[in-house]
């Protein structure tokens, strides 16, 4: 089992856990969300920091993928499938507000990467100073 001492993206199309001598263990970040999630032979140390949820391709599918130790200090990634998005046909910034056309006007959301913080707005609406 690889103790792993870093937890890392690469090149935005690997997911590589490693340790200082060199061992690794790496797949891609299709693959992973293809397979409907990976649980290499790792273990990480409640120290490691993880990267925060990412949203990948897997044929015409979007796919959100997430790392996460289970209860063993084993890293896992889960992949949870996304439901279809509109298509957007005009972008406005007006203020701190995002106002988009779209092909389906429902209600917006947006989630900023480095926490995971999320907002919701009004349909076609989406006050951004709200994100931080």
């Amino acid at each position: 089992m690889l103790s792993a001492d870093r937890v890392e993206t690469v090149d935005g199309r690997w997911l590589r856990a490693s340790a200082d001598g060199g061992a690794a263990a790496e797949a891609r970040l299709g693959d992973i969300a293809a397979a409907g999630g990976w649980s290499p032979d790792v273990l990480v140390d409640p120290g490691v920091k993880l990267p925060g949820p990412l949203v990948v391709a897997a044929g015409r599918t979007l796919v959100r993928l997430r790392t996460h130790r289970d209860g063993d200090g084993r890293l896992t990634v889960g992949a949870e499938p996304l439901g279809p998005h509109a298509e957007v046909t005009r972008v406005d910034v007006v203020g701190a507000e995002l106002v988009l056309s779209t092909s389906d006007p429902g209600p917006l959301r947006a989630r900023r990467r480095e926490d995971g913080n999320e907002r919701s707005g009004a349909p076609g609406r989406l006050d951004l100073s709200a994100l931080g």
